[in-house]
């Protein structure tokens, strides 16, 4: 079975409790939303991306699309020395591909890889089909008055509890600007400590500055959006993406 990526490369996680790891990446492509603060190119593209050295910044490209056994010769190829105990899926949302995924990750878990799951999370029936190869998930709840989409918090409230329910260690990251909403943010805080208990750790990201959204938060706001997390949530933590302060992929 064939799929489509956008780029494939080894380096170090930049969001979340894993920053600083070692991970490989495969980034799917295709995505369902629309978040005006996007900085990935998500559409199909004729050719795959790939840095063989990890940190060189030269890049090789291979056509699109791509077979399971393939990648995993990329994959192998470049974390010769097997750094990389995770894998991050991520795209774009790669549950768009839960089809090949369902034939990939067995692979990827016979390899003795761990699976970290970068994903949206409302897609709920996709997760389902894919659930019992996922070690580890990072979600974004997503907000309207960041993204300029409608929120989907039932869904994202369901996508939780069948993490929960298959007891997969999961993070909730939620993307911060000077637009966000304080009445939604406490909403989404409150739905997260519903299903998932107060101890479950919450990523606030500041939105990173990109051509279309420059709406960065302020210093001020992220700390007084934090205290109002942290009345539901006793893991709160401010993270921006560090691989890009550190300008790498």
């Amino acid at each position: 079975m064939n799929t489509y990526l956008s780029e494939l490369f080894s380096s170090i996680q930049g969001e979340g409790p894993f920053i600083g790891e070692r991970h490989f990446f495969i980034r799917f492509s295709g995505c369902h939303r629309k978040c005006i603060f996007c900085d990935t190119n998500v559409k199909r593209t004729k050719k795959i991306s790939i840095e063989k050295k990890p940190g060189s910044g030269e890049i090789e490209y291979y056509p699109n699309p791509i077979s399971s056994s393939k990648i995993l010769d990329f994959v192998n190829l470049i974390d010769n020395l097997r750094n990389c105990k995770k894998v991050s899926i991520t795209g774009g949302e790669p549950l768009l591909q839960y089809k090949f995924l369902k034939d990939f990750l067995p692979k990827l878990k016979n390899d003795n890889r761990l699976v970290y799951l970068e994903t949206s999370g409302d897609l709920t029936q996709q997760l389902q089909s894919i659930i019992e190869w996922i070690d580890f998930a990072s979600v974004d709840i997503k907000l309207s008055s960041v993204t300029n989409e409608k929120n989907n918090f039932s869904n994202h409230w369901q996508f939780l509890k069948i993490l929960k329910s298959y007891d997969v260690e999961f993070y909730t990251k939620i993307i911060i600007s000077n637009d966000t909403d304080e009445e939604e943010l406490v909403e989404a805080v409150k739905g997260i400590h519903k299903i998932a208990g107060k101890d479950l750790m919450m990523v606030l990201q500041p939105m990173s500055e990109t051509e279309s959204a420059k709406n960065v938060p302020s210093v001020t706001n992220l700390l007084m959006w934090q205290e109002k997390a942290q009345q539901y949530l006793n893991n709160v933590r401010i993270i921006p993406q560090t691989h890009k302060m550190l300008e790498v992929l």
